[in-house]
This record gives C-alpha cells, structure tokens and sequence, in this order.
C-alpha cells in the first residue's frame, strides 16, 4: 500500500500525473525506495519493540537523523526521471525543506524565472534530454547569481567536476545518494 501512494501519481510541473513505468525503471525504484523505507524506519522506530529496534538500527542505521539547521527552505529539485522526482520531493520534506520538483527543465527555469528569490536552493540533474543540467545552472545564475546549486550525475567525471566549477555548481553529488547526504550537502549550502 505504501508503495502503490508512492508511486501511484507525482507532482510535475505543478501538476499530479499517473505514473508509468517501464521494466529499467523497476530497478532504479527498488533501489530508491529501499532507500526511502530506510529512511522512514529510522525515524519512526519508536512503534517497534527493543529486538525489533536493534535489528532495524543494524540494517538501516543509528536512527538519527540529520538535524536540518534550515527548516521550511525552500528547494527546486530538476530531473528527468519522474520516480526520483517524487521520492526526492518526499524525502526531503521529511527534513522540513519545502520542495518544488520538475520533471522538465524547461518549466523549471520558467518557474525560476516567474520568482528567483522564492527558492533557497536548487539541485539539478547534470543530464537531461532537452536541456543539461548545466545549460539550466548557467540560465539560473543569469537571474540569480547568488542562488547555491547541487548537481547530480549517475556518473561523475573528472571533466564533469571541472565543468560544474567552471558553471559556479556549489556541490556535485553522485547518484545514488541518500537524503541524508543530500541534506547535509543543503545544509552545508544554505
């Protein structure tokens, strides 16, 4: 059930569209999601006994959080891929950021451009279909030098890392990642 309220619709473009998906992304989801239980287990271990909470600790951490030093910041999240959209939007609400997620990058820089100061941060993917990652920091920081950025790539490169430096990118991050290393990255930002 949970799963099926994960994934049944997501936000897009302000938006709530049905979700499909197809055999590759199966894998990509599982991953995530176990990350997303992980996270969701550790922070609501109160509920299970003392067996229960040492074994759930042993296989999915100390239970601890990180502590947003940031509540109610507000975050847009750009990626092409829908499933990590909405997982990321959810996840990092549970941190107590308020998060805008676009699945077209396009829409998100006209969002942007509509309000550059309603956003705190913004974390790209690096490779998107019709328009990069890099083209969208290069258009934001043309409204808004100031803005932090993370951007993040299944495959990051050397090359990927010095362009990033060179487009004014804050941090770069690997996927997968957790969001608690997304949120110390924010953190370390904001």
């Amino acid at each position: 059930r949970l799963g099926r309220q994960l994934f049944a619709t997501i936000p897009c473009a302000g938006k709530r569209r049905p979700v499909g998906f197809s055999q590759g992304d199966r894998a990509t989801l599982s991953t995530w999601l176990a990350r997303t239980a992980s996270l969701y287990l550790r922070r609501n271990l109160r509920g299970f006994s003392p067996g229960w909470r040492k074994a759930l600790r042993a296989q999915h951490g100390t239970g601890v959080l990180v502590q947003n030093q940031h509540p109610g910041k507000r975050v847009l999240y750009v990626d092409d891929e829908r499933a990590l959209v909405t997982l990321s939007v959810r996840g990092l609400s549970l941190y107590g950021y308020r998060v805008t997620g676009f699945c077209d990058p396009r829409a998100a820089l006209e969002s942007f451009k509509a309000e550059p100061q309603a956003y705190d941060a913004v974390v790209t993917d690096l490779s998107m279909p019709t328009l990069s990652g890099l083209s969208l920091v290069n258009e934001l920081r043309a409204l808004r030098s100031a803005v932090p950025v993370i951007a993040l790539s299944g495959l990051v490169t050397d090359e990927d890392r010095a362009r990033c430096e060179r487009c004014g990118v804050d941090t770069v991050l690997a996927k997968p990642f957790t969001f608690d290393h997304l949120a110390r990255a924010l953190d370390a930002l904001l």
